[in-house]
């Protein structure tokens, strides 16, 4: 078999090629007698164990063939001296033997990037014995997502100093709770991390989540994937206190990170000058409604101080926020307490008299009784006829 035609740079890429047994023999061939290519993708490719020669990236994801006795043979090989990246993602039949073979290789110290996601397999016991390996100081990021591991792991990871070069972990899918966060918050060792990924991790709640953000050895994370659902006050705090924050994946989230990279946006142009606050959180208001997601627009509305909208804005189709809600009162009640001017179009009679007439509103306080006042006023307005 012919490789030229799937060669890009350095990158020989195997996914779509129609790759057969008898085809690994040339494989290796052509790789050891062409030194430019250091990448090799074989995701998908049912082959069996073999020994790659002269690579720094390997692309193993989905081979379900591949067992410990390939790994120990690439673990075993002194060509392999280069290999910075290596993804066994989907290698079912992998387990801690084969990590422990890599662990103990001292042919590839040089590995940067590692992920055995989704090799249900691995254990504990095989994440212990790799990241206490004085061989893989150089990691900076390890997925372990969908792995049959506990706290156990992500504390020995975060507790070894060989582990201090790392910047990204992936615990995806797995039974870690708020105890491992707390070792993850405390832990010297884990000052260089900047993308965490706990997303579909069940058992972390609201409060593995705040040790994280209050911990001063994560200041520098930038992204974060969870499931956890937060409220508004825990999204604005993640924001305040976690300064290179760039962005938050919360899974199901019905607009927390979309509100989260808004406040994303606010925090880091406001230095700038030409920067207009007002004008964002116009977008985002609009933005929210258009969406019909009522709970940020409230939220917004209550909190002026912190976030200044005119209620009475439009967009650029000359729409206030009442088009978007003409048939929800409890939406149009907000508005005209917060002083929208009604527009001719807006029946008084369904909409302002039912604002001042609501016997379940929260129409006590002062503010409130003026507020029905000016109400009634505007009511009356529109009534008289018009000259």
């Amino acid at each position: 078999m012919k490789f030229d035609s799937y060669k890009e740079g350095t990158l020989l890429d195997l996914e779509n090629a129609n790759l057969k047994e008898p085809d690994i023999s040339d494989l290796l061939e052509s790789l050891s007698n062409n030194h430019q290519v250091t990448q090799l993708k074989l995701a998908g490719k049912y082959i069996n164990d073999g020994i790659i020669q002269n690579l720094t990236d390997i692309n193993f994801i989905n081979c379900i063939y591949i067992t410990d006795k390939g790994i120990e043979a690439l673990a075993n090989s002194p060509n392999m001296q280069n290999l910075t990246s290596i993804n066994f993602q989907y290698c079912y039949k992998i387990t801690n033997k084969g990590i422990e073979a890599l662990a103990d290789s001292q042919n590839i110290q040089n590995l940067s990037s590692i992920s055995f996601e989704d090799c249900y397999k691995i254990t504990d016991e095989g994440v212990e014995s790799l990241v206490n390996s004085p061989n893989m100081q150089n990691l900076t990021s390890i997925n372990l997502g969908g792995c049959n591991i506990t706290d156990k792991a992500l504390t020995d990871l975060t507790n070894s100093s060989n582990m201090q070069n790392i910047t990204s972990i992936n615990f995806r899918g797995t039974i870690i709770t708020d105890k491992a966060l707390m070792d993850l918050a405390n832990s010297l060792n884990m000052q260089n991390i900047t993308n965490i990924n706990f997303k579909d991790c069940n058992d972390i709640t609201n409060k593995g989540i705040t040790d994280l953000v209050n911990s001063s050895s994560t200041k520098n994370l930038t992204i974060i994937s969870l499931s956890t659902l937060m409220s508004i006050e825990e999204i604005e705090d993640i924001v305040k206190k976690l300064p290179k924050i760039q962005e938050l994946k919360i899974a199901d989230d019905n607009g927390l990170s979309e509100f989260c990279n808004y406040l994303i946006q606010l925090r880091d142009f406001e230095s700038n000058s030409d920067f207009n606050k007002e004008e964002r959180i116009k977008d985002i208001m609009f933005s929210f409604a258009q969406q019909g997601k009522d709970e940020y627009i409230k939220y917004i509305l209550n909190n002026q101080e912190k976030y200044p909208f005119l209620v009475n804005t439009k967009d650029e189709y000359d729409h206030n926020l009442m088009h978007f809600y003409t048939h929800d009162p409890e939406m149009q009640k907000l508005f005209f307490e917060k002083g929208m001017i009604p527009s001719k179009e807006i029946d008084p009679d369904n909409i302002m008299l039912s604002i001042v007439n609501d016997a379940q509103s929260v129409h006590t306080s002062e503010v409130t009784k003026r507020t029905n006042f000016f109400t009634n006023e505007l009511v009356q307005v529109f009534r008289a006829p018009s000259s």
